[in-house]
């Protein structure tokens, strides 16, 4: 639930909130599918399409979409439900890159993904596009 101390000058929850809260989701979703410690490599690129104000319920929804060797992609989706409401809003969605780490903080291999749904096989070929996007941008200019 937002909390009055969540918000920012304007009354609206803080952006930076959302994003420790993605953080933890996503780490958690990497952790259970592994078994292993995860740590955070990428936060892709993020915009909030609704206001979260103080009261209202934040519903956050993430699954691996694909896992390469050491690493995986998570999708997380954010939803809003206020006091009373029936339906919730969507706030924004992303996608989070987590590493598998072994007890010396080295890149470990972790468990694969097989989808099973028509949904889940186009996460799982769309995430290998924005991989390749990723790795693009990370190219020295």
């Amino acid at each position: 639930m937002v909390m009055p101390h969540h918000l920012n000058t304007l009354g609206t929850l803080f952006g930076g909130w959302l994003l420790v809260w993605f953080d933890l989701a996503c780490a958690k979703t990497a952790r259970i599918h592994s078994g292993l410690a995860c740590a955070t490599v990428v936060f892709d690129a993020i915009e909030f399409y609704e206001p979260v104000f103080a009261g209202e319920l934040i519903i956050i929804q993430s699954q691996i979409n694909r896992v390469w060797k050491t690493s995986c992609e998570i999708g997380v989706k954010v939803f809003a439900l206020a006091s009373g409401a029936n339906e919730r809003r969507f706030v924004t969605s992303t996608y989070l890159t987590f590493v598998a780490l072994d007890e010396n903080l080295k890149p470990i291999p972790m468990r694969k993904v097989f989808p099973e749904t028509e949904e889940e096989k186009n996460c799982f070929e769309e995430a290998d596009i924005r991989r390749k996007a990723r790795k693009e941008r990370k190219k020295p200019m």
